[in-house]
Parts: structure tokens; C-alpha cells; sequence
């Protein structure tokens, strides 16, 4: 798995994370393209430690300071992990308040519903991995291109991402 790290220029003038986001949009983009994911879908947060040296963001457009974390200080990125095979399968960074504003549903469902939709629309336009109870080691495992109905996902997450808003919402979605 590849993932250009170059810096976007094309970016610069519009976003302020442009250093960052082509890493990001690439690991999506290529994950989408080479993996399938299981039923079980986890929500999850994570901290990219981070500690500035000579300004007060270290450079970064914004950084989050999160006591519960155990690296409090650093860059936050909402993530969703396949529950059963342990991959992440979404990364999204969390930037200013002002900035994540300005994303898709959030005017209409409020910013924690909107990141978790925005995870949950990704993922809808993953392949699903069908696999059986009783499937042995080596053997062949069936890939889904375009997952029925039928086929639902589980989600699972932490109080950041469990409001019933969101729950409604992520049944509504798929």
C-alpha cells in the first residue's frame, strides 16, 4: 500500500491543512480501491501526539488538547476500524471549529452527526466481505462488488458518536 505523502499546492490557498490532506484523501482513496470490510464497523477518535516547539500550534492550523487522551496534545482525527478484521478503513482530521463548519450535513444535523455520516457514506461505497462462520484458513472468501439490502452493518462506538440523532440518522443511511 502506497500513499503519496507530497504536499497538495493546489490547496494552499483554500485549506489550511493542505499539507496533510493529500496523505489523507489518499489513504481513503486507497483503501476504497484494494480492501473490503467486514459487517462490524467501529467509530473511534484518535491523537497524533503532537508537541509544539516554537509556536503555539507548532505550525499546524490547529491542534486539540484532549485530558482523557493519553497523549492529551496533538492533531485529532475522527477514524472508523473494521470491527472484525482490525483495519481502518477511515480517516478524517478534525480541524477548527470555524472549518468544520463548512462540511456537508452539518448545517442540518449539527457536527458530531455530520462527521459520523460522512464516515458512514464512505463506507457505504465500500465491497462487503462475506464470510461464514464456518470458513477455515486459506480458503476462499467471497466479495460482495455491490452489497444488497440485506446485507447491514453494525455500528459501534463511544458516547462522542452515540447521540440518538446520529443513530437515527446512521439507520437512515444504511
Amino acid at each position: 500500500l502506497i500513499i503519496r505523502l507530497m504536499e497538495d499546492p493546489s490547496l494552499k490557498e483554500s485549506d489550511d491543512w493542505w499539507k496533510l490532506k493529500r496523505m489523507v484523501n489518499s489513504f481513503n482513496a486507497k483503501f476504497k480501491e484494494l480492501f473490503a470490510t467486514s459487517s462490524v464497523m467501529v467509530f473511534e477518535e484518535s491523537m497524533s501526539a503532537f508537541m509544539p516547539r516554537t509556536t503555539k500550534t507548532g505550525g499546524l492550523p490547529n491542534i486539540s488538547y484532549i485530558m482523557r487522551k493519553p497523549e492529551p496534545l496533538g492533531a485529532e482525527f475522527k477514524c472508523i476500524v473494521d470491527g472484525l478484521l482490525g483495519n481502518m478503513i477511515w480517516l478524517k482530521i478534525c480541524e477548527s471549529k470555524d472549518r468544520m463548519r463548512t462540511k456537508y450535513f452539518v448545517r442540518d444535523l449539527g457536527s458530531k452527526t455530520a462527521c459520523t455520516l460522512q464516515g458512514v457514506t464512505y463506507v457505504r461505497e465500500l465491497d462487503f466481505l462475506s464470510v461464514s462462520d464456518d470458513v477455515e484458513q486459506n480458503s476462499k472468501v467471497e466479495v460482495e462488488t455491490n452489497p444488497s439490502d440485506t446485507k447491514k452493518r453494525m455500528w459501534l462506538g463511544d458516547s462522542w458518536f452515540g447521540s440518538v440523532r446520529t443513530a437515527a440518522n446512521i439507520r437512515m443511511a444504511g
